[in-house]
């Protein structure tokens, strides 16, 4: 899948299920955030959770009719996986050494926020 796709078309794949788009989402962008991931003291294995979180987030969002992306599709992923991060690595006392701090709008920082409360919450019902 050599073209670009552009961030309508993702989204609209990812809302959809798309197996082409979730390929082509994958293999342009998990190499940067598993380097982001890795370089702060995680494994392939964590960029691998992470990714999917964000992803599934995304997901859950467009479903609901909730998710406005103002910026570029990759600045908003980023954004969602290195906020996951940080507050996964925070938890085990790592510390993240380098986080990009990617300019949101206060609409876009209150939607990674209600992300990331519905994937902890999401999480302890797993857990019990």
């Amino acid at each position: 899948m050599g073209e670009s796709m552009d961030k309508q078309a993702l989204i609209e794949g990812i809302k959809n299920s798309d197996n082409r788009v979730m390929r082509y989402i994958y293999q342009t962008f998990f190499p940067r955030i598993a380097a982001f991931v890795t370089k702060n003291g995680g494994k392939k294995a964590d960029a691998e959770d992470i990714f999917q979180e964000a992803l599934i987030s995304i997901f859950r969002r467009l479903k609901e009719g909730e998710l406005e992306i103002n910026h570029g599709f990759y600045t908003y992923l980023y954004a969602i996986c290195s906020r996951l991060w940080y507050k996964k690595t925070k938890r085990k006392d790592f510390h993240v050494t380098s986080v990009d701090d990617v300019p949101l709008s206060t609409t876009e920082e209150e939607l990674v926020t209600k992300v990331m409360e519905r994937t902890e919450t999401y999480r302890l019902f797993q857990s019990k």
